[in-house]
C-alpha cells in the first residue's frame, strides 16, 4: 500500500472521529435522573438533565410521555449537531423550563 493511501485512509478517519465519540441518551417517565441515561432501563428523568449533560454529536432519544421544557446552552455543530428526537408520536412538552420557554437554546451553532 503506498503510503499516500495510507495519508488519506488515516486524513479520513480523523475527519470522521467525532462520529465515534457521540452518545445516545434517553429519557422516560419512568426514568431517574441518578441513572446514567445511556438506554431505556437507564433512562433519565427530565429533558433538563439530559440537555446537561450532553454535547455536540449526542441524540436524546425521548419516550412517549408529558415533560417539562429544557434550556439547551451548549451546541452542536454542522457537522455533529445535537440531536432531541421523540420515539413516538405522543411526547408533549407542557410546562415551561427554567427559562419560561418550552425549549430555549442559547449559545448554539
Amino acid at each position: 500500500m503506498s503510503i499516500l493511501k495510507i495519508i488519506r485512509i488515516l486524513l479520513f478517519f480523523l475527519a470522521s472521529s467525532s462520529v465515534l465519540f457521540c452518545t445516545d441518551y434517553y429519557v422516560s417517565n419512568s426514568g431517574n435522573d441518578a441513572q446514567n441515561g445511556l438506554s431505556m432501563g437507564t433512562a433519565f428523568a427530565t429533558l433538563q438533565y439530559a440537555a446537561d449533560q450532553i454535547s455536540a454529536g449526542d441524540n436524546v432519544f425521548v419516550e412517549n410521555g408529558t415533560y417539562v421544557g429544557f434550556a439547551l446552552y451548549s451546541g452542536g455543530t454542522a457537522s455533529d449537531p445535537i440531536v432531541f428526537k421523540a420515539m413516538g408520536e405522543n411526547v408533549l412538552i407542557n410546562a415551561a423550563s427554567s427559562t419560561n420557554d418550552g425549549i430555549n437554546i442559547e449559545n448554539a451553532n
